[in-house]
């Protein structure tokens, strides 16, 4: 059984184009807002991964280990509602926006 499983997900992933399409604002902020459970759950880990590695770089807190991951997740699906011009950018820069829109470094 776990095979099969992971040979499903092998052919998911070698089934994509993954060379050309990153991830765009569009896409993630249809899955942020999405009913599905799927679609919930990776574009949630997405903005998070997308925080964790963008952090120190793109945008700064006083202390980020005192920032909820659902607090992140919200200031990225408001930034992506309230600026739609943008969403053709990759979905990393995008949340590094909406952070340092909140959190800029000095």
């Amino acid at each position: 059984m776990r095979t099969i499983h992971i040979l499903g997900i092998l052919s998911f992933f070698l089934g994509t184009n993954a060379s050309a399409n990153f991830l765009n604002g569009n896409d993630l902020y249809r899955d942020l807002m999405s009913t599905a459970a799927v679609d919930q759950a990776t574009s949630r880990g997405y903005v998070i991964g997308a925080a964790d590695a963008s952090e120190k770089s793109a945008w700064c807190h006083v202390n980020p280990d005192k920032i909820a991951r659902g607090q992140v997740i919200d200031i990225v699906k408001k930034f992506l509602a309230a600026h739609p011009e943008l969403r053709h950018h990759t979905a990393d820069s995008l949340v590094a926006g909406a952070l340092n829109a909140v959190w800029p470094c000095k």
